[in-house]
C-alpha cells in the first residue's frame, strides 16, 4: 500500500503557529481588524466625550488579544492530550491515522477539500466547519516521502501554495462586526451631536 508516514513531536513555538492560524499573516490581519474597532470605538467615545467608552473599548480589544495570542496556547499546550508527545502521522489511500502514545485519531479523506502548503506546514483544510489538520513539514524523511505525498494529496485533497491570510468564515465576521461597530459609533455621534 503506498503510504508516507510523518514522524515528529511539536514544539512549543509550532504548537502556537499552528492555534494562531499557521501564519503569521493571519495574525497580523486579526490585529490589525481588532485596533481598528478600537479606534473607531474609541475615536467615537472621544468625539462625544465619553472616556468611559472609550476605555471599556480599548480594555475589551486588549483581553480579546491577550488571550488569543498569549493565553490560548499556553492553556492548549499545557493541557492538550497528548499535543507534547510524539506524533505519527500516516496518510494513505484510506485517509490520515495520527497516532501518540495517548491518541489516535482517524479522519477518511471525504473530511478534507483541499490542502495549504506554507513553509513549514501542510495545513488540511476541511470540506466543513471541522478543525483543520496542520502537519509540520520538518516531519518527512526523504524527496521521495514527499514526492509520493504529494501525489496521495492531489488524488484527495490538492495543495495550493502560499500562506493563507485568514479563512473566509472568520474574516467576514470581523467584516461584519467591523461595519456594526462603524455604524453604531457613527448613529450614537450623530444623536450626541443634535
Amino acid at each position: 500500500m503506498d503510504e508516507v508516514v510523518f514522524e515528529y513531536q511539536l514544539t512549543y513555538d509550532e504548537c502556537r503557529r499552528i492555534l494562531l492560524g499557521a501564519s503569521p499573516k493571519a495574525n497580523r490581519a486579526v490585529i490589525i481588524i481588532l485596533l481598528g474597532i478600537a479606534v473607531i470605538g474609541a475615536g467615537g467615545a472621544i468625539a462625544s466625550h465619553e472616556w468611559i467608552g472609550a476605555l471599556a473599548t480599548v480594555t475589551f480589544i486588549s483581553f480579546c488579544l491577550t488571550m488569543r495570542i498569549w493565553h490560548m496556547p499556553r492553556r492548549i499546550w499545557k493541557y492538550g492530550l497528548g499535543i507534547q508527545e510524539p506524533r505519527k502521522v500516516t496518510f494513505n489511500r484510506d485517509g490520515i491515522v495520527s497516532k501518540s502514545e495517548s491518541v489516535e485519531l482517524k479522519f477518511p479523506w471525504s473530511r478534507f477539500s483541499s490542502t495549504r502548503e506554507t513553509k513549514e506546514f501542510f495545513v488540511l483544510l476541511t470540506s466543513r466547519n471541522a478543525p483543520e489538520i496542520v502537519v509540520p513539514n520538518r516531519g518527512l524523511r526523504t524527496a521521495e516521502d514527499e514526492k509520493r505525498l504529494r501525489s496521495i494529496l492531489e488524488a484527495h485533497a490538492p495543495v495550493t501554495y502560499g500562506d493563507r491570510v485568514i479563512r473566509r468564515g472568520l474574516a467576514m465576521k470581523l467584516l461584519l462586526l467591523s461595519v456594526s461597530v462603524i455604524v453604531i459609533v457613527f448613529i450614537y455621534v450623530e444623536f450626541q451631536i443634535r
